[in-house]
């Protein structure tokens, strides 16, 4: 029983660790797209 939870207990935190992960590379993707966008943007407002 102890083995279990404690075996639960991991893959919970695991899973939270992946799912926090993801969030933050998504947002940084996001962002990054959101600046390209932005150089592109003021790029052709330069031309």
């Amino acid at each position: 029983m102890d083995f279990r939870a404690k075996l639960r207990v991991m893959t919970t935190a695991h899973i939270v660790i992946l799912l926090i992960s993801i969030v933050m590379w998504v947002g940084a993707a996001a962002v990054i797209l959101h600046a390209v966008r932005r150089m592109n943007l003021f790029g052709r407002k330069s031309k």
